[in-house]
């Protein structure tokens, strides 16, 4: 769990804000709790280093990815402002069967 579902829990719960969580005793214990999560990720990826190299190329090729992503919307972007205005004046009555 993460700690922002305490505040939700909170106010689904109807607490009042006072005290009522140990003084926030269980926001420690969860924040050891994820970092054991995190440790053993870490023994994983110590005792496979094929996944790490495989995670140095995913975040190797997200950047090309993300920048190929970024320019093919501002493509599509471009060129829906280019056929909106010229359709702008275009009639669409003669086509009915179509547009109704």
């Amino acid at each position: 769990l993460e700690t922002w579902i305490f505040g939700i829990l909170s106010v689904l719960l109807g607490n009042t804000g006072r005290a009522e969580w140990g003084s926030g005793s269980v926001l420690r214990v969860m924040r050891l709790v994820k970092m054991f999560r995190i440790g053993r990720v870490a023994r994983l990826i110590r005792s496979m280093p094929e996944v790490l190299i495989l995670l140095k190329g995913v975040k190797a090729a997200s950047r090309s990815v993300l920048v190929f992503v970024g320019l093919w919307l501002l493509i599509i972007y471009i060129y829906a402002l280019l056929f909106r205005h010229l359709a702008k004046d275009a009639s669409m009555t003669s086509n009915t069967r179509y547009f109704r």
